[in-house]
């Protein structure tokens, strides 16, 4: 541990080249559409002096969306936050973009749970990794900066035992035959966006999506396979957890809240939320951009109020699942 704090400013201080040549590639640690993500090292042709990074090299005339993806380098590279995965530089080489930053491990989270919490994590280490993901949303929004596709495949667990958020074209897949599990269906998307999709991302949205980010998760995976079910999920939420009287009386006493929110699916879904998660569940998946909270109303819920000890959110369980592939 000492080890890598010692590390960690030189990494942050020092100026990285742009040109391939000060780099020396080794093992592919992950895939992703147009790119090959490596582990490498910066080598100073002065000293000798190494520098573990991590490249992802992109087919800069295969990539679907070239300005989203500049877009996001550039973002990464101004971002200067503890729970954020900066970019050092990014060059060009050929028709090649080489996207330098700092080492990141194996696996995503996303890749963690399915290989390992196949039914989700416990609930200390969702609050836990939300809570570290909620800081870095909450600086991106401090600076009128948005995500846009937050997901479990953009978190990873450095060796600090920080949660580090990525931007989705940053972002790399353990096995080449899941390339496009990284978005959530069209379905699931915020339902402002559904009405006009025109209006674009905003800090609502990025609200709604860590709603989604906090039932994957819980569950390992959003508990819904079409419209329909999801609908009746978030309705069933909706109507157990919010904390404010609505129309239809007083809280949890409508349809769902009687017969239970996940009566639609089958038992294996049916994890038990408690009502610090599901009050933060149903705030930010309100169908209603304005009655989402902002990053700093969140801060507040009584979730992510407590401090969990090591063994509280398994946090052994999870460096193993993350290193141990």
């Amino acid at each position: 541990m000492a080890e890598q704090e010692s590390e960690q400013p030189l990494t942050l201080a020092m100026e990285f080249p742009r040109g391939k040549d000060q780099y020396a590639l080794s093992a592919v640690i992950g895939v992703a559409e147009a790119g090959i993500m490596h582990r490498a090292k910066h080598v100073n042709p002065a000293t000798r002096d190494e520098v573990a990074v991590s490249i992802k090299i992109v087919n800069a005339y295969e990539i679907e969306d070239i300005y989203s993806l500049a877009r996001e380098v550039h973002e990464a590279e101004s971002c200067d936050h503890e729970n954020m995965v900066k970019v050092h530089c990014s060059f060009k080489n050929q028709d090649q973009l080489w996207i330098v930053m700092p080492p990141l491990p194996r696996l995503s989270i996303r890749s963690m749970i399915r290989s390992s919490f196949p039914r989700g994590l416990p609930e200390n280490t969702v609050a836990f990794i939300l809570k570290e993901t909620l800081k870095a949303l909450n600086y991106m929004h401090e600076k009128n900066r948005l995500h846009q596709n937050l997901g479990a495949d953009c978190l990873f667990l450095d060796g600090t035992s920080r949660v580090k958020v990525a931007f989705r074209s940053l972002t790399y897949d353990q096995s080449s035959n899941d390339l496009n599990s990284s978005v959530f269906p069209d379905w699931m998307i915020a339902p402002e966006l559904m009405i006009d999709y025109r209006k674009g991302q905003s800090k609502a949205t990025d609200i709604w999506m860590f709603g989604l980010l906090a039932l994957e998760l819980f569950y390992g995976r959003i508990p819904a396979s079409n419209f329909e079910e999801f609908q009746l999920l978030v309705l069933g939420i909706d109507d157990k957890f919010r904390m404010l009287k609505k129309n239809r009386g007083v809280v949890g006493s409508g349809l769902f809240g009687k017969i239970g929110v996940f009566s639609c699916f089958s038992t294996k879904d049916k994890k038990n939320i408690s009502k610090p998660l599901g009050e933060v569940l149903a705030a930010c998946l309100s169908r209603e951009p304005k009655k989402r909270p902002t990053t700093n109303q969140l801060m507040e819920y009584k979730l992510f109020q407590r401090c969990f000890t090591e063994k509280e959110i398994s946090l052994a369980k999870l460096k193993k699942a993350c290193t141990n592939y």
